[in-house]
């Protein structure tokens, strides 16, 4: 199972806390399992057969330990640019 060891360290620190993850299963996984953890689903990402989660640190460390969970990591927003020479355009 994939995560980093950074967010697994603040889940330790911080059972209570609140997390939005990004969760990737395995074909045995599912939604209705993410939710039986008691871990609202609050939307699908069907490129990576994974879902956006909320949880306590408690409850993903839990998710860590499921055989049909591959990766967790920390939902944040994304950016991109398209730029012709390829660059990161000036802030």
């Amino acid at each position: 199972m994939d995560v980093k060891a950074d967010l697994k360290r603040a889940w330790q620190q911080n059972p209570a806390q609140t997390f939005q993850l990004i969760v990737r299963l395995s074909e045995e996984g599912s939604a209705d399992a993410l939710k039986a953890q008691g871990c609202p689903v609050l939307r699908r990402c069907k490129l990576i057969n994974g879902y956006v989660i909320q949880c306590t640190g408690q409850q993903a460390a839990a998710l860590a330990e499921a055989p049909w969970v591959t990766a967790i990591e920390l939902d944040m927003p994304v950016q991109a640019w398209l730029c012709p020479d390829k660059t990161a355009p000036e802030p």
